[in-house]
């Protein structure tokens, strides 16, 4: 396996299409499917993380809920990806890529469900995908299965306890995690690049 790893400065040249913060880093996707750690302490100086397997646009990057200094990394072309590091004293002494699974689409979010399952959104599908580990952390696919089917493009997705909400280009939709029952919201049609989340109110209900 062939990867790079190198400092750089801070004022960087490289088209960020991704982000995500862990305990000691900002992590930063490119389109040419390298990963940026900047250092929190001292964000002057970085590193560059590049794998020979991976050049593609990085669409998401999601940390694993259990194990936080592996990212769990979506692709322009529909690669799910596990990315591993080691750090020492906020330094990266190790990395390793595997490929877990390519996806007929763009992977547009990652959200970790449960400690062996995910909510994973493409351009056009939302599926659970259950997976397990071995003894080293390599993520072995269990099951997918497909919960929504988009007639169009999907723009974003938001998740609620047991509830997806799933804005498309024309309208917006719930997936029921439990009942897997999908219901749209409203009937009049929309036109744009119009997201949507789930809030919390005063009396501490998601809504």
């Amino acid at each position: 396996m062939l990867s790079v790893i190198r400092n750089f400065e801070f004022e960087c040249r490289h088209v960020i299409s991704a982000w995500t913060l862990s305990s000691q880093f900002v992590i930063l996707g490119t389109i040419s499917g390298s990963l940026l750690y900047h250092q929190k302490s001292n964000p002057s100086k970085s590193c560059i993380v590049a794998f020979a397997e991976l050049m593609d646009t990085i669409t998401t990057i999601q940390l694993m809920s259990n194990r936080m200094n592996d990212l769990i990394i979506g692709t322009k072309k529909g690669t799910l990806g596990l990315v591993q590091v080691r750090c020492v004293q906020h330094k990266i002494m190790d990395q390793h890529y595997q490929a877990i699974t390519k996806l007929d689409e763009e992977v547009i979010e990652v959200i970790t469900h449960s400690n062996q399952a995910w909510i994973v959104c493409t351009s056009q599908k939302v599926m659970q995908i259950k997976y397990q580990t071995d003894l080293e952390g390599m993520i072995k696919i269990r099951e997918k299965k497909i919960l929504f089917e988009a007639e169009g493009q999907i723009i974003q997705v938001n998740k609620s306890e047991d509830k997806v909400l799933v804005s498309t280009w024309k309208s917006y939709f719930v997936i029921d995690l439990k009942t897997n029952e999908v219901v749209q919201i409203g009937s009049k049609e929309k036109q744009g690049i119009y997201g949507a989340t789930f809030i919390h109110d005063d009396k501490g209900n998601w809504r």
